[in-house]
């Protein structure tokens, strides 16, 4: 009898089936490949937070960050599909340093918000939008730049975020409410 794959295990073998795939599957193949990266460097605010089964408290699963990183990576569709490999892991590893920065004390939290799946989805929802600022302002991406603009916002309450409950709907209301706050 046949039983079903987990998600992660399938993102974790893409690399390794026919090479026939289509933009998306290679999107998420490099957002795998994000991910290993940055669950592996001891100096990434992913380290060790990003695990390949049922996360713990304060980590996402691989499966969640696939879910939200692959579209940014989509050939000709993505956000950041004209970007290299390590400029994709230093634009996501920038943005959580300057959200580390920016909110130290929800970023700190045990059960910090941004490594939730909503607050994670919401997050990354909101990614476009800050990177879009940082290069109209800075000319850049660094985590300074990006530490400037998150910082505007820095009176934002993330714990309205728990009373949304779960799902996309939520993600997208979620990250909204934020990009909002950030264009205003």
């Amino acid at each position: 009898e046949a039983k079903g794959v987990p998600t992660s295990l399938y993102y974790d073998l893409l690399k390794h089936l026919p090479p026939n795939k289509t933009d998306s599957d290679m999107a998420k193949e490099r957002a795998v490949d994000i991910a290993h990266y940055l669950r592996k460097s001891d100096v990434s605010p992913f380290y060790q937070k990003i695990v390949m089964d049922s996360p713990k408290k304060g980590q996402i699963s691989l499966t969640n960050f696939v879910r939200k990183i692959s579209p940014l990576l989509i050939d000709k569709k993505g956000k950041f599909h004209t970007y290299t490999l390590p400029e994709q892991q230093s634009i996501i590893d920038n943005y959580f340093h300057a959200l580390e920065h920016a909110f130290p004390k929800v970023f700190s939290e045990r059960e910090a918000i941004f490594f939730k799946t909503l607050g994670f989805g919401a997050i990354i929802n909101t990614l476009p939008t800050v990177f879009d600022l940082s290069l109209r302002e800075y000319q850049g991406f660094r985590i300074e730049d990006a530490v400037k603009i998150l910082k505007r916002v820095d009176f934002f309450d993330f714990s309205e975020w728990e009373k949304l409950g779960t799902g996309t709907a939520a993600e997208l209301l979620a990250g909204e409410d934020f990009r909002r706050e950030l264009l205003n």
